[in-house]
């Protein structure tokens, strides 16, 4: 969304303040911070959430409109600039009906990404997600195809799902080469559940959403101030409307999908011990499973890396790891 003039001041003066030294950071961020692990939070984000609490919304608004704004609004304030590349704006088929997509060409292309976006299955654009898809296609080497699901409460479980499926059948027909399958939060979730039933050439799992039973004990040590509230999570799912118990809406119950598989996560974010446990159980069916654990960061450091060096890192990382990927792709 296009920023206002006070809110890209901010940005500009955040982006500063949140790569200046430690000494400079630590007196805003406060005494360090650990997770029961041990980990520790990275500086320039605890400075962020501290900053946070001040400036902006917390997710979960119960108006999805103005959840939607907010997310909006929050994404925007923490993207970098767009990367100049190819897009195209179009069309794929969904469960009932065209989706809008955007398509992301990159100068290599090794294959193509279907990506779902996150926002709890109820919030986030494909217009938000601008800038990471871009960074997807040019550091993955791959053709990013960005698809608008439905979202809920409007459009409660499984139709989100649906979308994901329709939408993954008609690139794919149309496509010739390997076609991926990826996404963050909730976009992972429906990747995840899509790879079970399809026969993506790889499957992108950020964050992944992978049981929505809210049992692990990252998520009730780490549902209060690490940036993805528990409030949030509890909203999200009751827009969703799915059982909890459905492997479709909790796929760390079903069997796992083959395709070769990237599973990132984060050490402070309440969906971390379910992401680890599904990338757990991708090895155990023999699935080749790259799990990368950073974790000093939290819940949707993929959209952060406009304001915190770390998370620009780490998305290089999962760069990295889709280009080599891509690589061992038998179909490539």
């Amino acid at each position: 969304m296009p920023l206002s003039l006070p809110d890209r001041l901010l940005r500009q003066a955040a982006r500063r303040l949140l790569r200046a030294p430690d000494a400079v950071l630590r007196p805003i961020a406060g005494p360090t911070i650990h997770n029961r692990r041990g980990d520790r939070l990275d500086l320039s984000v605890q400075a962020l959430l501290r900053l946070q609490d001040r400036v902006a919304a917390p997710l979960g608004n119960p108006d999805p409109a103005e959840a939607r704004a907010d997310f909006e609004r929050g994404v925007a304030m923490a993207s970098p600039e767009p990367e100049p590349l190819d897009v195209e704006e179009g069309q794929v088929e969904g469960a009932e009906g065209p989706r809008r997509c955007l398509t992301y060409r990159p100068p290599q292309s090794q294959g193509t990404l279907v990506y779902f976006h996150g926002g709890g299955w109820g919030v986030g654009s494909i217009e938000a997600y601008d800038p990471l898809c871009r960074r997807l296609a040019l550091m993955g080497h791959c053709t990013v195809v960005s698809v608008d699901y439905r979202l809920a409460p409007e459009h409660p479980f499984p139709a989100g799902l649906h979308d994901a499926m329709a939408s993954f059948d008609d690139v794919q027909r149309r496509t010739d080469g390997p076609v991926a399958v990826g996404g963050d939060s909730a976009g992972g979730n429906l990747s995840a559940v899509l790879a079970r039933y399809r026969d993506p050439a790889l499957q992108l799992l950020i964050y992944p959403a992978c049981d929505l039973r809210r049992i692990t004990a990252s998520y009730h040590e780490l549902k209060t101030g690490f940036m993805l509230e528990g409030e949030a999570i509890d909203r999200y799912l009751e827009w969703y409307g799915a059982d909890p118990e459905d492997p479709d809406a909790s796929p760390l119950l079903g069997e796992p999908g083959r395709a070769p598989a990237i599973v990132a996560t984060a050490g402070f974010d309440p969906l971390r011990d379910e992401g680890e446990q599904y990338a757990r159980r991708l090895r155990e069916v023999g699935t080749p499973t790259i799990d990368l654990r950073f974790s000093h960061l939290v819940h949707g450091f993929a959209n952060m890396d406009g304001l915190i060096p770390a998370a620009d890192g780490a998305l290089a990382q999962i760069g990295h790891a889709l280009r080599h990927v891509w690589a061992r792709c038998d179909t490539v």
